[in-house]
């Protein structure tokens, strides 16, 4: 079988990240189980939220349809050092092409490619982000918050057996700025949401009851002692 090869351009930022999609599809193709060859021969520049996801549409094609995954030509990128301090070759249970050198306390600095799949690590986490972000003390619990939320929403409504990740990178210079992603590979919020409410169509009463019914947005697992973990749910369908 010859594999699909996927050229990563010079640079890839979210502006450009649409049109590489467009043109290197790696999640919906006809036959999964392709190998994948990476080309990285120029490429210089990646953030965050692209690196995230090409993490997950590799490890999604390589673990769950046994498909290759080709790095072997990695050293032709510019900054190949980058993915590896990122975890991106640990992800992907692929040998790092470059030699990983001192790996320096990350705090505060950015967030290496994290796995999550329990409310306990996304509490783990959120206190990460919350040094990483370092806003103000009147802003910081909001931001927070917003992204507890989303972390929690791919705990929630992935699905079962699908990828989550976490990754984010504080820049200095030359405009302060914070890159933070969060990546799942699963069905998405809209398919499991309609998975739980079809049983209370065309009932206004069952749907009351449903949407202040805790832990409704998701597994509920162990209660932990989070305020919003413990009323999630509420409100979902008012």
């Amino acid at each position: 079988m010859f594999p699909q090869t996927v050229v990563l351009p010079n640079s890839l930022d979210i502006g450009t990240f649409v049109k590489f999609l467009q043109e290197n599809n790696i999640w919906n193709i006809e036959e999964p189980e392709t190998p994948v060859m990476l080309e990285t021969m120029g490429h210089r520049w990646i953030e965050p939220t692209p690196l995230a996801a090409l993490a997950v549409a590799l490890c999604e094609r390589k673990n769950k349809h046994q498909a290759e995954v080709d790095l072997k030509d990695f050293k032709g990128a510019r900054h190949p050092g980058y993915f590896e301090r990122m975890k991106f070759f640990d992800l992907l249970n692929q040998p790092s092409p470059v030699y990983p050198g001192v790996h320096h306390d990350p705090s505060g600095r950015f967030i290496e490619l994290t796995v999550f799949n329990s409310l306990k690590e996304v509490d783990n986490l959120i206190r990460q982000a919350a040094d990483l972000l370092g806003v103000d003390t009147f802003i910081a619990p909001f931001v927070t918050r917003a992204l507890e939320e989303a972390m929690r929403n791919a705990v929630q409504h992935a699905g079962e057996g699908h990828l989550r990740l976490v990754v984010a990178q504080r820049y200095s210079s030359p405009s302060a700025r914070i890159h933070l992603a969060i990546v799942d590979s699963g069905i998405g919020i809209r398919a499991s949401l309609f998975d739980k409410c079809e049983s209370v169509v065309g009932d206004a009463e069952k749907a009351l009851r449903l949407s202040v019914q805790a832990g409704i947005s998701g597994k509920r697992g162990k209660t932990t002692e989070n305020y919003f973990e413990q009323n999630q749910g509420f409100g979902l369908h008012l």
